[in-house]
C-alpha cells in the first residue's frame, strides 16, 4: 500500500511542477551560486530525486520481505519433514494413525462362539472398539482399529486358532471379512 501512496504522491507532485514550468516557459536550469535562492527547476529536480529514492527504498524493502518470506516457508517445510522423520523413531508412533472400520461376518456360529471371537478381536493390537450384532444365521462384529484389515485378520487368526482357520475365511477385502464356521 505504501508504494502505491508514494507513487501517487510523486505523480501528483510531478504534475503540479510540470504545470509550473509551463507557466514560466523561459525558466532554464541554472547553476546555483552561493547565497542565491534556487530556481524552481532545481527544486523540482530535487523533489523528484527524493521521490525516486523513496520509491527505490520501498521497492528494495518489498523485495527483501518477499525473499525472507520465501526462505521462511522453505525452512518450515524442511522442519516439518524432519519432525515427521523424528516422530517415526518413537515406539507407538505410526504413519497410519487413521482409524479404520472392518466388518467381520460370522455364519453358522452360536452366541458363545461369537462372544469368544469378539474377545479375541479386542485383544488384537490397534483395536479401539468392537460392536456385536448376533443372529443365529449370520452375526457381525464391527471393529474400529488402526492399520489394515489384512493385519487385523492375521492377528485374529493367531489368537483364534481354536475357533477358525484359513479355510474358514469365505471372503476378504479391505473393510470386510467373512467367516463360515461349519
Amino acid at each position: 500500500m505504501k508504494p502505491v501512496i508514494v507513487l501517487l504522491g510523486a505523480l501528483l507532485f510531478f504534475t503540479l511542477t510540470s504545470r509550473a514550468q509551463i507557466i514560466v516557459p523561459n525558466s532554464q536550469p541554472q547553476t546555483m551560486v552561493s547565497g542565491t535562492t534556487p530556481t524552481p527547476h532545481n527544486k523540482v529536480d530535487r523533489a523528484l530525486g527524493k521521490a525516486n529514492t523513496s520509491i527505490n527504498k520501498t521497492n528494495d524493502a518489498v523485495n527483501n520481505t518477499s525473499a525472507t518470506a520465501s526462505t521462511t516457508v522453505t525452512t518450515l517445510g524442511k522442519a516439518k519433514e524432519l519432525a515427521h522423520k523424528l516422530i517415526s523413531y518413537f515406539p507407538g508412533s505410526s504413519k497410519n494413525t487413521k482409524i479404520n472400520t472392518t466388518i467381520i461376518r460370522i455364519k453358522s456360529a452360536g452366541f458363545g462362539t461369537v462372544k469368544k471371537l469378539n474377545s479375541n478381536v479386542q485383544a488384537c493390537s490397534g483395536v479401539k472398539e468392537t460392536k456385536i450384532k448376533f443372529s443365529s444365521s449370520t452375526s457381525t462384529i464391527t471393529v474400529s482399529h488402526k492399520g489394515t484389515t489384512a493385519a487385523l485378520l492375521k492377528s485374529l487368526e493367531k489368537k483364534s486358532g481354536s475357533i477358525f482357520k484359513d479355510n474358514n475365511v469365505d471372503d476378504f477385502k479391505e473393510g470386510k471379512i467373512s467367516i463360515i464356521l461349519k
